[in-house]
């Protein structure tokens, strides 16, 4: 995306796809922090350009949210 439409536009389209896959229920405010968390983990990728960093903060953040939901 970042190629075909730029860096800001990609990652927000980007982030918006994310939020859009990882809601399991369709939930407004789920969708809504999933992009946020997109938007969060897009950001540091183009920082970084590393993405076993990324792999790894997306599974403290899924171990961090499955904790909370108990």
């Amino acid at each position: 995306l970042e190629e075909k439409i730029g860096l800001i536009k990609g990652l927000l389209l980007a982030s918006i796809m994310f939020g859009f896959m990882h809601s399991g229920y369709s939930n407004y405010y789920e969708i809504l922090f999933a992009s946020f968390a997109g938007l969060v983990l897009g950001f540091a990728y183009q920082k970084t350009r590393s993405l076993p960093f990324i792999t790894v903060a997306h599974g403290f953040n899924n171990i961090f949210l499955f904790e909370i939901n108990k």
